[in-house]
């Protein structure tokens, strides 16, 4: 049996205690972090609060009608990944490129592929948002080297530093990628899985490519600081040394 997952990211974090609203039935499974729905026998939703929907075998019509509620009634649709959930009992646990093989489906199974393609998501979320703060870094630096002048303000770097610290910060709360979810400390199918989801979605070598950036930006920010600190500097010592010179010409002048 082959079944359809589709994993979307809206952008945004979700108010859990609205999103649970949107079904009839409570969920399986729960907690202040997630959501996990079961719509039948093999198809589930799985709501992550920052920002993330994962429909396992979910009817196109009724996923088209949730991802529109959880878009807050837009029709602008949330970005998505595809993946292929293979149920085979004659088969072990695999994962390949687009999709991951189990011999049976259960809701503990389900959850653990549900998180880690959340978590791919707003990982590519993330890189996306550190790729447009390398961009404009980047301008900056042709500029400089076209120019020898920094085109910034003390105000718009202080947007560009408050950026970086905020998607820096989003990272940190919402990202788990080095630990294994609680409910696979226990089971070893849920181990093996969460394994080897984490090692074919390349999570380690994303988030440190994506920290590398980030820390490129880190670095042109404290350069780009200490121009425009000289300058304003500069530009204090020669208001001092024209004031000076007003008031010496002011004496000369009086002792006239």
């Amino acid at each position: 049996m082959e079944l359809k997952i589709k994993t979307y990211h809206f952008g945004f974090k979700f108010q859990l205690n609205r999103v649970k609203d949107l079904f009839d039935e409570p969920p399986v499974k729960s907690d202040n972090t997630y959501l996990l729905f079961k719509w039948d026998d093999s198809s589930f939703v799985y709501i992550k609060d920052f920002g993330c929907a994962v429909f396992v075998n979910i009817p196109k019509e009724a996923q088209s009608t949730l991802v529109e509620d959880l878009n807050g009634g837009k029709d602008d649709w949330a970005k998505y990944e595809s993946h292929q959930l293979i149920i085979d009992s004659d088969k072990q646990i695999s994962v390949g490129f687009d999709h991951i093989t189990i011999p049976t489906i259960d809701v503990e199974l389900v959850h653990i592929i549900a998180l880690n393609l959340a978590q791919s998501a707003i990982l590519n979320h993330y890189q996306s948002l550190t790729d447009d703060l390398l961009d404009g870094t980047r301008e900056l630096s042709n500029h400089l080297e076209i120019t020898g002048k920094v085109n910034l303000t003390r105000k718009r770097l202080a947007k560009f530093i408050g950026q970086t610290m905020s998607l820096r910060n989003r990272i940190a709360d919402n990202l788990y990628i080095f630990e294994a979810p609680p409910l696979a400390w226990t089971d070893i199918r849920l181990s093996q899985l969460d394994t080897m989801l984490s090692e074919e979605l390349d999570f380690k070598n994303r988030y440190h490519g994506m920290q590398s950036s980030l820390n490129v930006i880190r670095e042109n920010h404290e350069f780009y600081k200490d121009m425009l600190q000289h300058k304003h500097s500069s530009m204090l010592e020669w208001i001092i040394i024209i004031l000076i010179l007003f008031e010496i010409v002011q004496i000369f002048i009086d002792q006239l």
